[in-house]
């Protein structure tokens, strides 16, 4: 952005989908910045984590993303990620 005394300001915007992980393939999308995943034929859920036909079983990691490659664990039902070097935080954000 430009300033009015000719300065140039960088502006960091706000993305929606950066923390939202879709899962099988799906892709996420903001309308009026509210995350959302549509899914790819075979897939259904929240965040396409469900693939059409299968029995849904209780996974606590199932709604539990884990971003930067991070791994979800889930002792004693209680999700958690397991991060890669160099993250940290509950979700390795």
């Amino acid at each position: 952005i430009a300033l009015p005394d000719g300065r140039v300001q960088s502006v960091q915007l706000f993305d929606p989908c950066r923390d939202f992980a879709c899962f099988n393939g799906g892709t996420c999308t903001a309308p009026a910045d509210a995350p959302s995943c549509v899914c790819p034929s075979g897939y259904t859920g929240s965040r396409c984590e469900t693939k059409d036909g299968d029995v849904i079983s209780r996974d606590p990691c199932r709604d539990f993303a884990c971003f930067n490659g991070g791994t979800c664990t889930a002792p004693a039902d209680l999700p958690s990620c397991l991060c890669p070097s160099g993250y940290t935080g509950s979700r390795c954000e």
